[in-house]
């Protein structure tokens, strides 16, 4: 009988699929960090879609996929800058 350490599998697995990611062999797939749709967009993307993959703590969405939102929205996109979207600012 053959018994396998699901663990140190699954490590090894997060390992190489890390090394993969920084090595740049998935440059097709766009991170949230770097999406023009902003961090909570891009999140909300891939949640909706499956082409979407989530390594980690990362959400990574095809280039074409980000490509395709920003032609159908990009005025939107760019009438309020994301990191101030959802903040509350009140004037001094």
């Amino acid at each position: 009988m053959i018994t396998i350490d699901i663990d140190a599998l699954s490590t090894a697995i997060a390992r190489k699929v890390a090394a993969e990611l920084r090595g740049g062999q998935f440059s097709d797939l766009i991170d949230q960090s770097e999406s023009p749709l902003g961090p909570r967009k891009h999140i909300a993307l891939c949640r909706r879609d499956s082409r979407c993959c989530r390594v980690g703590r990362r959400w990574l969405a095809p280039k074409e996929l980000v490509d395709e939102v920003l032609a159908i929205t990009p005025k939107k996109l760019a009438k309020v800058p994301h990191d101030l979207a959802d903040d509350d600012v009140e004037a001094a």
